[in-house]
């Protein structure tokens, strides 16, 4: 699981997952001034696999993106 914090802005915060694929997997949203929670599984609830992943966070016109990997044991 990680958390990625909202700053203190009137927008609303959407996070979008990715596999390497580009195909997505998750969506999220969390209000301004709060914390996104993401726990490792699909939309659907599926836990995802060991691997590279993408993500984007879009606050109103502001974007930014980057990688992570996941490992499990």
């Amino acid at each position: 699981m990680f958390a990625i914090p909202v700053a203190e802005r009137s927008e609303d915060a959407l996070v979008n997952i990715y596999d390497v694929s580009g195909r997505m997997i998750w969506s999220g949203h969390a209000e301004s001034g709060s914390v996104l929670h993401w726990n490792g599984y699909t939309g659907d609830g599926t836990p995802v696999p060991n691997g590279v992943y993408l993500y984007q966070c879009s606050i109103g016109s502001d974007v930014s993106s980057g990688s992570f990997v996941v490992r499990r044991d």
